[in-house]
């Protein structure tokens, strides 16, 4: 199952500026994604851990998009409608914060702050 893609177009549909990578020169706002597998998988069911990063010119701004961000994936608070990745793809069974939000900003990107999320997954193959 491809939830990099599933999670960025999610994240598109609700107006995000989302990508896989950031490019070399960061937009005023931007979330990447970017998954891996995690322990438990199976022949059946898959577990993965998707990570976002929000990049905002101001430390408060990227901290805000990344905690939105997250509540779009997992379909709560302002985007409770949305239902997040369960409601967009049917074989996935669980979805629900892991770690942060955390600030982690680059050191070699002194415009743009950067803060970090992870997003547990589960899902049917």
């Amino acid at each position: 199952m491809e939830i990099e893609k599933i999670a960025r177009d999610h994240l598109r549909g609700l107006g995000f500026n989302c990508e896989f990578y950031a490019p070399e020169t960061i937009p005023p706002s931007l979330v990447t994604v970017k998954s891996g597998s995690r322990p438990g998988s199976t022949r059946f069911e898959g577990r993965a851990m998707i990570t976002v990063q929000a990049w905002a010119d101001t430390r408060g701004k990227a901290e805000a998009l990344c905690r939105d961000a997250v509540s779009a994936l997992v379909g709560r608070g302002d985007y409770e409608r949305s239902g997040g990745l369960m409601a967009a793809e049917a074989n996935i069974t669980g979805c629900s914060p892991e770690n942060g939000p955390y600030r982690w900003d680059d050191p070699d990107i002194k415009d743009r702050k950067r803060w970090q999320a992870t997003v547990s997954v589960d899902y049917n193959e």
